[in-house]
């Protein structure tokens, strides 16, 4: 498990693909590329709020996935594995173009939960964190 959301990142750090993380969370960085060799060990992967135009053709073979999350980022289209038939992935990509360019009540909508916004700040928000210590602070 490793979580490096929002850090700054420029580019997915390389010495990740070969960890055997079981939960990944990227959210919130400037990450354009993710690396098509991601571990087969990846349970949950959160890539929200990066600059991505695509989910990597490798992630199919990831059997262990079944959590993706990709919202808020440049993603417009999906790669043909991932459709809405596939109710063995929890995918999230609310605030993308795909979901934008979908209609509301459609399966495809539905599939990617474009209507809402869970955890879209990472796991661990830090304007949450941020409210928490000036509550602490104050008392």
């Amino acid at each position: 498990m490793l979580y490096l959301e929002h850090c700054g990142l420029q580019e997915f750090p390389s010495a990740l693909a070969g960890m055997g993380l079981t939960d990944l969370s990227l959210v919130g960085n400037n990450i354009s590329v993710v690396p098509d060799n991601l571990s087969d060990s990846s349970m949950y992967v959160m890539l929200d709020r990066n600059p991505l135009d695509r989910i990597p053709d490798s992630f199919e073979s990831l059997e262990q996935l079944n959590y993706l999350t990709v919202q808020y980022t440049n993603i417009s289209t999906l790669p043909h594995w991932l459709q809405a038939e596939d109710v063995s992935l929890n995918f999230r990509a609310s605030g993308t173009p795909y979901c934008r360019n979908l209609p509301a009540d459609s399966p495809e909508a539905a599939f990617a939960w474009c209507a809402t916004d869970d955890y879209s700040n990472g796991i661990f928000p830090l304007a949450k964190r941020d409210r928490e210590r000036a509550i602490h602070a104050a008392s």
